[in-house]
């Protein structure tokens, strides 16, 4: 009887501790991880919805509506890339492993976004979508949608002389 009950103990007391494990990692790692890619994932949606502001947008049509949206939303999402990043425990270790992109990538991808965010106003069409391609290709969007945001916009790509900047 002793034996049945230990054994009974045993199972429910390694069957709790299994429970409280993998809640520990569905809440710790595995949700964070979703987040941060609903975030990216967000990121697309935003650099193809607002696709047309990178080739339209210099001071003429400064005062359309959607453009200070637009650059408000991309730059939020810029920010929350990075929050969603952070959250994720041992980040750098999971991006080395290649599970998700390498932290470096983040970076990079964050400072493009803001950078496209800031540019929004000018009419430098093609500084624009080389940052929104570099995103993009940072946070592999590219690979999943190959369109547009994949093509390389530098003047060395397009087989022009280098444009002079702002």
């Amino acid at each position: 009887m002793t034996k049945i009950l230990l054994t009974a103990a045993t199972t429910v007391i390694g069957g709790l501790i299994i429970l409280v494990m993998g809640q520990i990692v569905i809440r710790f790692i595995l949700e964070p991880i979703l987040e941060y890619r609903k975030v990216v994932a967000e990121i697309a949606e935003a650099l193809l919805a607002h696709a047309h502001f990178f080739a339209d947008s210099g001071p003429d049509s400064a005062k359309e509506k959607g453009l200070s949206e637009a650059a408000d939303e991309i730059r939020h999402l810029a920010v929350a890339l990075n929050g969603k990043a952070i959250a994720i425990p041992g980040y750098r270790f999971i991006g080395w492993l290649r599970v998700i992109h390498p932290y470096q990538n983040v970076l990079e991808a964050r400072r493009a976004l803001w950078g496209l965010a800031n540019t929004m106003f000018r009419p430098d069409w093609q500084r624009k979508m080389n940052l929104a391609s570099q995103a993009a290709k940072l946070l592999r969007i590219t690979a999943i949608s190959p369109d547009m945001l994949a093509t390389d916009w530098s003047d060395k790509a397009l087989g022009q002389p280098p444009a002079d900047r702002d």
